[in-house]
């Protein structure tokens, strides 16, 4: 019996090592088709509002959409997927779980720097979030801190 494909949505950050989990992540899966990266530019407008200009906003787009841009073409190399990404604003763990609650995707995979669980912990880190609420499975990739 063959493994149905997995549709993954992949919310990213660009931080230091996104590139390495995502590699990780994916060796760990042999029947991924689709890959939807996430990257979310973490402002809620209504508290900001008076502080953010829509310039501000845009030019954050134009760098993450760069971004994105070299991201899928690392991914390409990884393997025949099927990429497509969307660049958000707002708050990222309610994004993420509205995105898993469309029912496009069979699972999250995230990245988890390793580093600071205590903390996240107490405070709550996006990815925590998302494991307690997500009605679909998350598979979160570990990397040691630098």
């Amino acid at each position: 019996m063959s493994k149905k494909a997995l549709n993954l949505l992949v919310p990213v950050d660009f931080s230091k090592g996104t590139e390495k989990w995502i590699s990780e992540g994916l060796s760990k899966l042999n029947n991924v088709s689709s890959i939807r990266l996430l990257y979310i530019i973490p402002l809620n407008m209504s508290e900001v509002s008076e502080f953010v200009t829509e310039d501000v906003v845009e030019s954050g787009k134009r760098v993450a959409e760069n971004k994105m841009k070299d991201l899928v073409k690392l991914i390409e190399s990884f393997g025949s997927y099927k990429i497509s990404y969307e660049i958000a604003v707002g708050d990222p763990a309610k994004i993420i779980l509205e995105q898993s609650n469309t029912g496009k995707f069979d699972m999250i995979m995230m990245g988890h720097r390793g580093f600071a669980y205590i903390k996240d912990f107490f405070i709550g880190s996006v990815t925590l979030k998302v494991i307690s609420k997500s009605p679909i499975p998350v598979l979160v990739v570990t990397t040691p801190p630098p």
